[in-house]
Formats: structure tokens, C-alpha cells, sequence
């Protein structure tokens, strides 16, 4: 075995580890994240030492910690989160700084204390008062969620923005999980879901129209919704596990995922896909909750300062996401060159509007009402009676369907901001 270069190579998992049982789990993540950002390569002699200085550094600007908030974030790390960039470290550091560290954020991801699927139901059960995955995986434990979902609810990535700063989105969305289940819902990174397609297609014609992936098995999260449109697309939904799909995907068990445009290449599943077809049909939100009961037992300056990292982090995600998808994944069509997209030989496929609309006709609630009929009145009597579909429909289309998604004006949802 060749060992002249071991002392430069990354920290391994027992390394980091062993670090982090020393300095404490946040300021062995800060200083991964610190090396990363400087483009240093976190060996474990560079992690020890940023970790010892993190913890001092910690100690000299902190107040005594009065709250420990663990939040499980199933695969989520610093790494990751450079390509999909959903908030979670920011915000934990955010909070730490506004509160002097009087709140700490505990993050236990990379699949150490739950999944995709499990991080919910542990946060249901009251085993973890915070939690971070996606609302379609969370939606198999609380099925409000799916009120977001219906195809092609939200015209635009600018349109979600809108509707998450919005009051009126407030009062029809997050009010109800608020209220009936605990369920504080914090910020998301908002993106729209998208069809992945298996190294099968490479050389096959860019799938443009819906009529390119029928019969295909396509993996779909708990969502009933992905279901139901894949179904009228003409495609055979799968429902398999995050943590299961890229195995899937490279064994042939299905031959493409819906997915977020960002995931895919933030968790290295480039190597078995080979096109994307960009018709963001439903959103996509990577979403980070909090007990309610826990966040009403926080003093009331505290509770605002959870409040206003979510806020911090809701338009740090936003500028994020914006610049990830396009300098580091290659979501444009051609990829730019030295993104993920480009290197993997992914061809990434915008549709037009007129190629769009065939994919709305096919298998939005608009157009096709009665096979998601069920749903919006399950979703609509959760919510107190109202039909949440066209409460929310309305509210995506007050700003202009071109609008930018960094031209979307920030606003605190939960204090009604003009």
C-alpha cells in the first residue's frame, strides 16, 4: 500500500470523528466547512487544528449555552450542500452569532441519526424537536405537505419564492401545520422538481415531450402527487428510497428518478444518468421544521431569533441556489463548461413553452382534475375547508411568470410584511 501521501489526503470518518468527540461536533463541521471554503484540503491534522481554534473562538465571543437544539438532517453535509445548497449549517451558525450562543444547533446528518423518510417520523414521535429533508418524504408522515405539490401549482422557481415570503401563504400553508401538527415550518431551498433519465437514454434523442418516457420506471419519492402525474405522463412510478435510488438507478431497478436538478449532482448520482428534463413540474422543497411547542418554550427573544435566522437563511438560499445550479451543477442548456453537467455528459434539456404546455396538458390539475380530486379535498378539509390548491394557485401568479427568482422582495411571512 502506497502511504507517502496519507498525511495529505482528507480526514476519514474515523478521523473526523475521533475529532469531533474531542472539540465537540460543531466545530469539527465549522472547520470542515472553513477549510472547504478556502479550498484547503480537510486532512486530519488541518481539522484538529481549525476545530481547536473554532472552539476557542467559540468561547471567547459566546454566552453560557442555554438551548441545545439537535436537528436530524438525514444525508445533508457542508460537502453537499456546496451543490445543493439548503441552508442547514448556515443557519445553525446564524443562530449561534444572533443569540451569542445562547442556542446551539446540533446537525446530525450524512444518514448518522435518520433518512430522508425517518428524520420526520422521529421529529413526529418527539425523539428530535427539529428536522430538515425534503417536504415530499416528509409528506409520507404528515400528508399536508402534498398541499404544495400538485403539478405545475407554481409557474416559476420565482413564484415558490413569492409565495414563501407571502402572509397569504402564511395563513394557508404554514398556519395549518402550525396549528394542527406542531409543525413549524422554517425555510426551504425552492427548486422544481424535475425527470432524471439513466445512462439507457445516452444515446437515445433529447426526451423533449412525454411521449419519450413512456412505460419508464421512474423513481418518485412519498408524494402522491409525483405519482399520479408519472402515471399520466404515461410513465411507471417507483417509489423508492433516497437512500436506495442511486443503487437503483445503476442496477437497472428503475431506469430514471424525478428529483430536484440540484440533488442529483450534489450527491455524485451523475455517473448513472445521462439526460435531465427540466420541466420543474412540482416543487422541490429541501425544508427545515422546528416543534412549535419547543420554539413557544424558548423566552420570547430567543423564539424571534429562531424566527429571523429562518429568515436569514430562506434569502441565503435564494441567492445560493440561483448561482449553484448554473456555476456548479450546469443547469442551462448547453451546460456551462467545468460544471457537474458538462463533465458527467449530462444533456440537460430546457423545454419551450410550447413543449411545456404538452407536459401541463398531460398531467396538471388544471387540465386534468379528477385524478387528483381525492387529494385536494383531503388537503383542502386538513386546512379547515379550503381549497388549498386554488388558494395557493392564486397567490403563485400575482407576480409576472418571467420575474426572476432574485427579484422576488423578501418579506417576514409571520409578521404579515407589506
Amino acid at each position: 500500500m502506497d502511504t507517502t501521501n496519507l498525511k495529505h489526503r482528507p480526514a476519514d470518518r474515523r478521523a473526523f470523528l475521533a475529532i469531533a468527540s474531542k472539540f465537540g461536533l460543531t466545530a469539527a463541521l465549522g472547520a470542515n466547512a472553513q477549510l472547504l471554503q478556502a479550498g484547503e484540503v480537510p486532512t486530519a491534522a488541518r481539522l484538529e487544528d481549525k476545530a481547536r481554534g473554532v472552539l476557542l473562538a467559540q468561547a471567547k465571543t459566546t454566552k453560557k449555552r442555554e438551548f441545545l437544539i439537535r436537528m436530524g438532517v438525514s444525508g445533508a453535509s457542508p460537502e453537499i450542500e456546496k451543490g445543493f445548497p439548503a441552508g442547514y449549517w448556515e443557519f445553525a451558525e446564524d443562530l449561534r452569532r444572533r443569540t451569542e450562543g445562547r442556542i446551539e444547533v446540533q446537525l446530525i446528518g450524512r444518514n448518522g441519526l435518520c433518512t430522508e423518510i425517518t428524520c420526520a417520523q422521529k421529529f413526529s414521535s418527539g425523539t428530535l424537536p427539529a428536522f430538515g429533508s425534503s417536504s415530499q418524504n416528509a409528506a409520507l408522515t404528515y400528508p399536508f405537505l402534498t398541499a404544495v405539490d400538485f403539478p405545475f401549482l407554481f409557474p416559476s422557481r420565482a413564484a415558490m419564492y413569492h409565495f414563501l415570503y407571502s402572509a397569504k401563504g402564511d395563513q394557508v400553508f404554514r398556519k395549518p401545520l402550525r396549528e394542527k401538527f406542531d409543525y413549524e415550518f422554517l425555510w426551504t431551498l425552492a427548486e422544481g422538481r424535475s425527470i432524471f433519465l439513466g445512462k439507457s437514454w445516452r444515446d437515445k434523442p433529447a426526451a423533449r415531450r412525454p411521449d419519450a418516457i413512456s412505460k419508464a420506471k421512474i423513481r418518485v419519492t412519498g408524494s402522491p402527487m409525483g405519482r399520479i402525474a408519472l402515471d399520466l405522463l404515461g410513465a411507471n412510478p417507483i417509489p423508492l428510497d433516497w437512500a436506495e435510488t442511486f443503487e437503483g438507478l445503476k442496477s437497472g431497478v428503475v431506469d430514471g428518478m424525478e428529483n430536484f436538478p440540484s440533488a442529483a449532482p450534489a450527491y455524485g448520482m451523475t455517473s448513472a444518468l445521462s439526460q435531465v428534463i427540466g420541466i420543474e413540474f412540482f416543487a422541490g422543497f429541501e425544508h427545515a421544521a422546528i416543534s412549535r411547542r419547543y420554539l413557544e418554550k424558548l423566552p420570547d427573544d430567543l423564539r424571534e431569533a429562531v424566527m429571523e435566522s429562518a429568515f436569514h437563511t430562506q434569502q441565503w438560499t435564494q441567492r445560493e441556489l440561483e448561482t449553484s445550479m448554473v456555476e456548479v451543477n450546469g443547469f442551462t442548456d448547453p451546460p456551462k463548461p467545468g460544471t457537474t453537467f458538462a463533465k458527467d455528459e449530462i444533456k440537460v434539456i430546457l423545454p419551450t413553452v410550447e413543449e411545456r404546455k404538452e407536459w401541463m396538458e398531460r398531467a396538471s390539475p388544471e387540465f386534468k382534475p379528477n385524478p387528483y380530486a381525492e387529494w385536494r379535498d383531503k388537503v383542502g378539509k386538513m386546512a379547515g375547508n379550503v381549497d388549498v390548491y386554488s388558494e395557493i394557485f392564486k397567490i403563485a401568479r400575482e407576480i409576472p411568470e418571467n420575474t426572476s427568482p432574485l427579484d422576488v422582495k423578501p418579506r417576514r411571512w409571520w409578521k404579515n410584511e407589506a
